[in-house]
């Protein structure tokens, strides 16, 4: 007889090694896998240690890490500042419904593509896409009222122009990456960035009365455009540099080509007689001319076959005062002859007539002075003719006037006299006779409407024609141009002022020349700044035609 065998203890053993065997075959996969992943974390860190991460594969459109600092002008006012601005964000992982997203913001954002901004959404499975930047505090709400998911909004930095366009031009802009696109934002890149702080040369109060009486003027004068400088004759220091129209680096996107354009130091013109004074200086220095010499100019001066005459000829010889009274095309034509085409280039070189302004503003133009093809050149040149020169050209150029014959080199930072590089161009004694020739002819010459400055102002205007495409000059198209040094008696600053296109005077009888737009300008500006710059208190200050200042 068989023993009895319990079914259910045969079935027990019979299975459980059964159920056993896949439990020990699945943990060793488990145990696989995680040793595979910690392998993988391994050579991916060693892989990291050498390469480094990708810092723009997780965020490629992350704004710029570019840090500027505040920029101040030279009394310590705010000129550009940092602030922050909006920016919409979608994070791919939270936002339920791409197109539908994309379709809403559409609607509340002007220009934004909601096809582009779907695929955008949709190609991307995780991470951050940022759907607009630089958006106002009411379109940030008015995003995140929508009520979407995945979309939130987070701050960014940005430049902050709290003047609006006062020197607009000059300071520059960034675009939205902080990345420098003009002006002292562009030429002082590797200053402004990581400083907390820089200083221009500039004065904002200077700067806003320059403006004023530009603006004035020029708008009086149905000008296409005007640009005015107003330095430290001494030191080399800009205190002003304005370009009109006016740019404001605010709202710089929508600006016209002639706001855009810094007409002060990047336009450059025929500027006409406002160079005659240097002129006489050459024949001065070059022992050429005698400052008691007389010119006879009734009869013009016969250059190539050419006779260049005065418009109203003097009928008895006149002397270096008279000549820039009556601003005598054939007395600097005469001057300019007797210093000779080599000499007269070695001046105009050393008046830095070629050469770029190393100041930190990338629109400086450089300026190319060709030799002259002969006599007609030589004189043409004597009287402002055939050298195209920028606005702040001019104006470095009268320093001369201010230094006993040196020109100061030019800064936008500020500094010390002592600090100022200096170029001999013209003799103390040379410098001298001119410059008091100009003050006492001003009142009495084409420039007298700018001579109401109680403190004096030694000065010339300027008026040349436009020189067409065709290569012939236009009568109604000209250049107005002014420039002085003052206090007359002792120098120490320079203005120049230079106003494109007038049609008329500034004020009711004036023509569209140098004395009557530029003159005036310069005459009213200078009676605002005078105060700012120590000459006479502000209570003493003449009534000025512009806005007051700040």
């Amino acid at each position: 007889m068989k023993p009895f065998r319990d079914p259910l203890a045969e079935a027990e053993h019979l299975t459980t090694p059964m159920r056993a065997a896949p439990a020990r075959g699945r943990l060793r996969v488990v145990a696989l896998v995680v040793a595979l992943v910690f392998v993988g974390l391994a050579l991916r860190a060693t892989q990291l240690a050498f390469t480094g991460a990708p810092a723009l594969a997780t965020r490629p459109e992350a704004p710029s890490q570019r840090s500027p600092g505040r920029v101040l002008d030279r009394n310590g006012a705010l000129l550009i500042g940092a602030g922050q601005g909006q920016v919409l964000i979608a994070r791919r992982e939270l936002v339920w419904d791409p197109r539908a997203t994309a379709e809403a913001l559409a609607q509340l954002l002007p220009g934004l593509d909601a096809s582009a901004l779907a695929a955008r959404l949709i190609e991307r499975e995780r991470g951050v896409v940022y759907v607009r930047r630089g958006l106002t505090q009411a379109q940030a709400q008015a995003a995140l009222d929508l009520g979407l998911a995945g979309l939130s909004v987070e701050p960014e930095p940005r430049r902050v122009y709290p003047n609006g366009p006062l020197a607009g031009q000059t300071l520059g802009y960034t675009d939205i990456d902080l990345e420098p696109l003009s002006g002292v934002e562009r030429g002082m890149a590797s200053l402004i960035d990581g400083q907390e702080v820089v200083r221009l040369s500039l004065d904002l109060r200077v700067q806003h009365a320059v403006e004023a009486e530009l603006a004035a003027g020029a708008e009086a004068a149905g000008a296409r455009s005007g640009a005015m400088a107003v330095l430290d004759g001494r030191t080399g220091e800009i205190l002003a540099l304005a370009s009109w129209p006016f740019l404001d680096p605010n709202r710089q996107g929508g600006a016209s080509e002639e706001a855009r354009r810094h007409h002060a130091v990047g336009a450059r013109y025929e500027l006409g007689s406002s160079l005659k004074p240097l002129t006489f200086a050459m024949a001065l220095d070059a022992g050429v001319f005698l400052a008691s010499e007389l010119f006879d100019t009734a009869d013009g001066v016969q250059v190539e076959g050419r006779v260049i005459q005065d418009s109203e000829p003097a009928l008895a010889p006149i002397g270096l005062e008279e000549a820039l009274a009556r601003s005598s095309n054939v007395a600097a034509a005469m001057a300019a002859l007797r210093v000779g085409g080599p000499l007269q280039t070695q001046y105009l070189e050393r008046l830095g007539f070629d050469a770029r302004f190393d100041i930190g503003l990338p629109e400086a133009a450089a300026h190319r002075l060709a030799p002259p093809r002969g006599p007609t050149d030589v004189a043409a040149r004597g009287y402002g003719y055939g050298m195209l020169l920028s606005p702040l050209s001019l104006a470095s150029a009268y320093t001369v006037f201010v230094n006993d014959g040196r020109r100061v080199s030019l800064t936008l930072r500020p500094r010390l006299e002592a600090e100022a590089e200096y170029f001999p161009v013209f003799s103390p004694e040379s410098a001298r006779i001119v410059r008091e020739a100009m003050a006492r002819a001003l009142p009495e010459g084409t420039g007298w409407r700018a001579a109401s400055a109680s403190f004096g102002l030694a000065g010339k205007t300027g008026t040349a024609r436009r020189l067409t495409a065709q290569g012939a000059y236009e009568e109604n198209r000209v250049v107005a141009s002014f420039a002085a040094v003052f206090p007359a008696a002792a120098p120490r600053f320079v203005l120049a002022v230079v106003v494109d296109e007038p049609v008329r005077g500034v004020e009711e009888g004036a023509g569209p020349t140098g004395g009557g737009v530029a003159a005036p300008i310069a005459g009213r500006a200078a009676l605002r700044i005078a105060p700012f710059l120590g000459l006479f208190t502000a209570q003493a200050a003449p009534q000025a035609t512009g806005e007051a200042s700040p």
